[in-house]
């Protein structure tokens, strides 16, 4: 088949079955071959056409929207069945670590809606979105490195900007405490705000006493 007849007419379309028409717009969801009978008094011809359908280039699993404090890492998608001629590309790039990836690491430091963009060879592509909102730790300052004589004590504080103090690893909760540790350690603080949790560490060295004979 594939010939010309003159003044044709449509006769039949084998898999649409609309008749009459020699323009139709399919949308097959499998790899499907149509035929299109025309014919005339002079007879009968045939033509073919294939229309290709992929099959699925990626079994991907995105990961649901999440909050995260800042600085913490998030995977966004999971790895599963990844076909060779899938090509993603993921928007914005700030705060990925592999934009090109197919499970990028991502660790924001604002609130932002990643975009997946997935392609193939067949230039098919699909979309997806994970939303990532940041929640900006507190600010926590603690004292300087401290060094003291064994045998003395001394005072370490901490003060806190968009949080509440929470408590030293003495188990104090002021902010102000007193310590006499009898050998070189570290001391933390930890504050918090309605999502975040941020520590701070305070080393104290002890140096020993000298001996007088």
């Amino acid at each position: 088949g594939g010939g010309v007849v003159a003044n044709p007419t449509i006769h039949n379309t084998y898999y649409t079955g609309i008749v009459g028409n020699p323009i139709v717009l399919a949308s097959p969801t499998s790899t499907t071959t149509y035929s299109l009978i025309i014919s005339n008094n002079s007879g009968i011809d045939t033509s073919y056409v294939t229309v290709h359908v992929p099959e699925p280039i990626v079994a991907l699993i995105l990961k649901p929207d999440t909050s995260l404090c800042s600085g913490e890492l998030y995977h966004l998608a999971s790895k599963t069945n990844i076909s060779s001629n899938a090509y993603f590309l993921w928007a914005p790039s700030a705060g990925l670590d592999s934009p090109s990836s197919n499970y990028p690491i991502a660790s924001p430091q604002v609130t932002t809606t990643y975009t997946l963009i997935v392609s193939d060879d067949w230039n098919c592509f699909g979309q997806a979105f994970v939303n990532i909102h940041v929640e900006v730790q507190p600010t926590l300052m603690v004292s300087a490195p401290i060094t003291i004589c064994n045998g003395m004590d001394t005072v370490i504080n901490a003060s806190v900007n968009g949080g509440t103090f929470t408590q030293w690893s003495t188990g104090s909760t002021t902010n102000v405490i007193s310590v006499q540790p009898t050998s070189s350690t570290q001391y933390a603080a930890f504050a918090q705000n309605s999502y975040c949790i941020a520590k701070q560490i305070v080393p104290i060295s002890v140096i020993s006493l000298p001996t007088v004979s």
